[in-house]
């Protein structure tokens, strides 16, 4: 793997953990967020019609059916989540309320297990990168030592 690779990596974690914040702020709030491409709906599945090769995002609160299934998460109740396609790449953003106290050591030995090596990058205070050969995926957890905590998995195509 090159430093290039991972720098790649990590701007796109970034670019979309950024469209994530700037769409929150504008919204404000998790259940009206939309894209410049299009609407949005609140719903597992918004309807969406938007030109070919155009982003689109969706919110969701159940995992679709596209997401990453060699991709564990801490547990399955999703708070809020989104997916973001532009025909060529998929990113995903996952927030879940866990106990944080252990997180980090369970979440670093769910990803171990499943195949996934933490990367040599540095992450942002707080977050943890893993990647394989098809995903990097960022793990911030807030709320370290507090019951509860919110786990967030940004993940992204490599």
């Amino acid at each position: 793997m090159s430093i290039i690779r991972h720098g790649w990596g990590q701007m796109r974690i970034a670019h979309n953990a950024i469209a994530l914040v700037v769409c929150l702020s504008l919204a404000g709030g998790l259940a009206a967020c939309s894209s410049g491409a299009g609407p949005t709906g609140g719903s597992a599945n918004p309807s969406i019609d938007t030109p070919a090769g155009e982003p689109t995002v969706e919110n969701f609160t159940d995992l679709p059916d596209d997401f990453p299934a060699e991709i564990p998460l801490i547990n399955r109740d999703i708070d809020y989540g989104f997916v973001s396609r532009d025909g060529s790449t998929t990113s995903f953003g996952v927030w879940i309320t866990a106990d944080a106290s252990g997180a980090a050591e369970l979440i670093s030995s769910q990803m171990t297990e499943a195949g996934f090596a933490m990367s040599p990058a540095a992450g942002s205070t707080g977050s943890t990168i893993y990647e394989s050969d098809k995903w990097l995926i960022s793990v911030t957890i807030d709320g370290p030592g507090t019951d509860p905590g919110t786990v967030v998995y940004t993940v992204s195509n490599a």
